[in-house]
């Protein structure tokens, strides 16, 4: 045994564990096996040549064996090149037709013509073995145009798929497997093809060389995850189906890859080279605070001008992967908050004009309702003077006109009262202090006794009322206008009124229930606009500020008010929470 022997032998077990290694890595996908079976024959190809390095080999044994191995060199070309269609993902040119037509019939052409002679010539007695050499005929000439226009066609399709390819760990994958299949071709054209052609006998036989292709494909096997190509790209596919961009950073924080949202979102379409974005979109991504081995990243919140020239903002979020509990990149999300950020400030402007309007407003009202008064009450004691003066000269029809003009006045006076409790709701700076109710609702019913006793009236209150958190004269307020709305709307019954509370935990629960004119479920909200009135002036008086107003001081407490009613003449309950004092 010399030392071709060995390595024939050498490149035999290579070969067998190379077909281990890419069934283990994953044996599902059809590139992994598309690979091994070419291994498979590199593997014979090499036992067959270690048979023959054997000087003691009859002619007749080494012929039948460069008959199998007529098996290897025929077929692996079409494999290769099978390969590379699998590997660059050309779906279109991967049909039932072309797979017979490589697999099964060229390989079997010429299988056919070695077996009957015409291809090679058997057999030579050399100083390391047995050797065989083309013969001068067509067929080598036909094999190795063949040959050729594989290899050409394969390399033509790993250029173009490089070009293409957003992953940047294909494009390496690419140039790996270029480098190898280049030297393999060069080598193995010089060595086993031409000096053979040419009857210059020498050992290395091109299994030996395909070593190189191997060892190219192991290193990005185990580098960039080469035989798992399959799950990468459907991986890649549901990626680009994500609206959000997913940007996924190596173990140095450059980008590796970026699906279709980040670089739509960094401003990269589909008619830019997207691979040329990733500077731009790395560098962006460190300016969120993401960094190779920084801690996680949780929305931060970045504003740039993308690459497309327009201003936008995104939440980033970054995690790191680990692989055998080794740092091994980071996974960060991107988020495009362009339109809601800019919603939110076209919201946050509005609401800072809405406020500004309502302060206006109530400042409007607060100062026309105080300056009103003032005139009011000199119509008021003028009306009054005129009537002492002249009370023999007025005839009926004057004393009609000035009591309606006297009326209004009251009205418009009373109006004006009302106006200035509603905007002095917001303006009150009281501090919250603790109120004790009970005493509220009493003190309350002792002020509108007169009243109560008019009506005939029945106003209770269930057990001891809880005391409170907030302004003692507001909430007096809430509780005398829900009172003295009860008694107004009371209808042809004698009023009955219940005060109640329900303890709610950090709140109080208070209801005022009544047994009067009821309401429609349409009208539990509008009650409680300024103004709006249900129910002619001629038939119940009242501004239709009362209830607006009680709203507003119940939700200056941060609490809420509602009604409800079991429907019309079936009597009401406005419910209301206020703060707990403890």
């Amino acid at each position: 045994m010399n030392f071709w022997t060995y390595a024939h032998l050498f490149s035999f077990i290579v070969y067998t564990l190379a077909v281990c290694y890419v069934i283990f890595k994953n044996p599902h996908a059809v590139i992994n096996l598309i690979l091994s079976i070419i291994f498979l024959l590199f593997a014979l190809w090499s036992i067959c040549s270690f048979v023959l390095d054997n000087n003691s080999v009859s002619d007749s044994t080494a012929e039948i064996v460069m008959k199998v191995q007529s098996i290897c060199w025929t077929s692996f070309i079409s494999f290769y090149f099978l390969f590379i269609l699998y590997l660059t993902n050309n779906k279109k040119m991967i049909t039932g037709q072309l797979l017979i037509l490589l697999i099964l019939i060229i390989p079997g052409i010429f299988i056919y013509q070695d077996i009957n002679g015409n291809m090679l010539e058997c057999c030579r007695k050399v100083s390391y073995g047995t050797a065989g050499t083309w013969k001068k005929s067509a067929w080598p000439l036909l094999y190795f145009t063949y040959y050729v226009v594989m290899f050409f066609g394969g390399a033509y399709l790993l250029i173009r798929y490089r070009s293409k390819t957003l992953v940047k760990a294909e494009k390496q994958i690419v140039d790996i497997l270029l480098a190898s299949a280049v030297a393999v071709f060069v080598i193995g054209t010089i060595f086993a093809v031409i000096m053979n052609y040419m009857h210059i006998y020498n050992p290395v036989d091109l299994n030996i060389v395909f070593l190189i292709f191997v060892g190219g494909l192991i290193m990005s096997a185990e580098k960039y995850e080469t035989f798992n190509l399959s799950s990468t790209r459907n991986a890649d596919m549901i990626m680009d189906l994500i609206t959000d961009g997913i940007v996924l950073l190596d173990r140095i924080g450059a980008v590796h890859t970026a699906n279709r949202a980040a670089n739509e979102i960094f401003g990269f379409g589909l008619h830019h080279e997207i691979s040329s974005g990733y500077g731009f979109i790395e560098s962006m991504i460190r300016r969120s605070g993401v960094s190779a081995y920084g801690v996680e990243v949780i929305n931060a919140e970045l504003t740039f001008v993308d690459a497309a020239g327009a201003e936008k903002t995104v939440l980033i979020s970054s995690k790191a992967l680990l692989k055998d509990k080794k740092h091994s990149g980071r996974v960060c999300t991107v988020r495009n908050i362009t339109t809601k950020k800019k919603v939110e400030l076209d919201l946050v402007e509005k609401m800072k004009e809405l406020v500004r309007s309502n302060e206006d407003l109530e400042s409007f009202a607060h100062v026309a309702s105080h300056d009103l008064k003032e005139p009011l009450s000199m119509i008021t004691d003028y009306l009054q003077l005129i009537r002492k003066k002249f009370r023999e000269k007025l005839d009926k029809d004057l004393n009609v006109f000035l009591n309606n003009v006297s009326e209004g006045a009251i009205k418009m006076s009373s109006l004006l009262e009302a106006l200035l409790d509603y905007s002095r709701v917001t303006k009150s700076k009281r501090e919250h202090v603790p109120v004790d109710t009970t005493k509220v609702v009493s003190r309350l019913m002792a002020a509108m006794k007169f009243s109560i006793v008019e009506k005939e009236a029945a106003v209770t209150v269930d057990g001891q009322l809880p005391t409170v958190k907030g302004d003692k004269i507001q909430i007096e307020q809430v509780f005398r206008n829900l009172i003295d709305n009860a008694l107004k709307f009371s209808g042809k019954n004698k009023p009955v009124v219940n005060i109640s509370s329900e303890n709610k935990g950090e709140y109080f629960e208070f209801t005022v229930s009544d047994n009067g004119i009821g309401l429609e479920p349409a009208n539990f909200e509008k009650i409680f606009h300024i103004f709006h009135r249900l129910h002619p002036k001629t038939e119940y008086e009242g501004a239709g500020v009362g209830l607006a107003t009680c709203k507003k001081i119940v939700e200056s407490h941060g609490c809420r008010i509602w009604a409800g009613s079991d429907g019309p003449g079936k009597g009401s309950a406005i419910k209301f929470t206020l703060p707990a004092a403890g």
